[in-house]
Parts: C-alpha cells; sequence; structure tokens
C-alpha cells in the first residue's frame, strides 16, 4: 500500500472551469434595447404575415419556468414550410439570412 494512499488526489483540469459558466436566476438580465427591439421587430414580422412560429431557448426557458438565462440570440422553432416564408418575410425586410444546417439552423443577422 505504501505512499499510494497518503497521496493527495488530484483534481481534474475542467473542475475549475464550471465556476466560469454563468448560473441561471431568477432575476432577468437585462437586455440591450437595440437587441430587444430587433427580437420585437422580428416576431411583429412573424405575426404581421401570419406565421406561425413557436419561441424557444431562453425566453421559452424564462416564460414557462420561471427562470432566467443570458442569451445573445432568438430561438424560434418553424415548420419548413413557415421557414421558408419566414426568410422570405425577412428577407424583404432587409435583413441577411442563411441556411447553416437545413435540418437543424437558419441564421439571420440585422440589416
Amino acid at each position: 500500500m505504501g505512499n499510494a494512499s497518503k497521496s493527495p488526489m488530484r483534481r481534474p483540469a475542467c473542475e475549475n472551469s464550471f465556476r466560469k459558466v454563468p448560473e441561471t436566476s431568477t432575476e432577468p438580465a437585462p437586455i440591450p434595447e437595440k437587441q430587444e427591439l430587433l427580437f420585437h421587430e422580428v416576431l411583429a414580422l412573424f405575426e404581421q404575415n401570419t406565421i406561425a412560429y413557436a419561441v424557444a431557448g431562453a425566453f421559452a426557458l424564462r416564460e414557462h419556468t420561471g427562470i432566467y438565462r443570458d442569451t445573445k440570440d432568438l430561438d424560434v422553432f418553424l415548420t419548413p414550410k413557415n421557414a421558408e416564408l419566414a426568410f422570405a418575410c425577412l428577407r424583404k425586410a432587409g435583413f441577411q439570412c442563411q441556411i447553416c444546417d437545413p435540418r437543424l439552423v437558419i441564421q439571420g443577422a440585422p440589416r
């Protein structure tokens, strides 16, 4: 047995990295005004053009659980047909859109 039982346990290298990850909160983090206006504009365009969507991600988590997570984007679920309509609608409004993975991710950027 010797010294093996007396040696200090080594900590995994990643142990401290968990402390750097922001925690969730029951208090909302402020959303920059420009970002909030952009999110409202996108959803208003979908509403005006009767494009069915479901908000997902951090905003859905907040609405359904009361848990707030910091976010930089707006996640929405769209059917394939509605994704095409949303693309056309956003492009017409001057947004730049790109399909990253046709089954999963579509990115849009403001004008």
